[in-house]
């Protein structure tokens, strides 16, 4: 029961988290956790809900507590990995906006520092 308690409260950490990067308020459910998102158009919130249960599966193998603070380092090692122009075609949807605007978009300020 003390494990769900945790999960529960990371779930709604990753919530908040989602909002501070995107602007985009979201809700989670069981089935969005387990499933994901059904939206084709924006893939961030998968990726990212992947990198969140990968999280919790090493916490509860590691014998850890989640916390913030751990999940932002696996995004960000997540992040190191993955081609920057594809991060940020998720994030936008509009490459060529993107760099029109010489990578300076405040959301992608806010994912290099999340």
């Amino acid at each position: 029961m003390i494990a769900l308690t945790y999960s529960i409260s990371f779930w709604k950490d990753f919530e908040f988290f989602y909002l501070s990067l995107t602007k985009q308020q979201i809700n989670l459910n069981l089935k969005h956790i387990l499933i994901g998102l059904l939206t084709p158009e924006l893939p961030l919130p998968n990726y990212l809900l992947l990198i969140g249960e990968n999280y919790l599966w090493s916490c509860r193998r590691n014998k850890e507590l989640p916390s913030e603070r751990g999940f932002k380092s696996k995004v960000k090692l997540k992040y190191a990995k993955f081609n920057v122009k594809n991060m940020a075609f998720m994030l936008f949807n509009d490459l060529k906006g993107i760099e029109k605007k010489g990578w300076s978009h405040p959301t992608y300020r806010a994912w290099i520092h999340a």
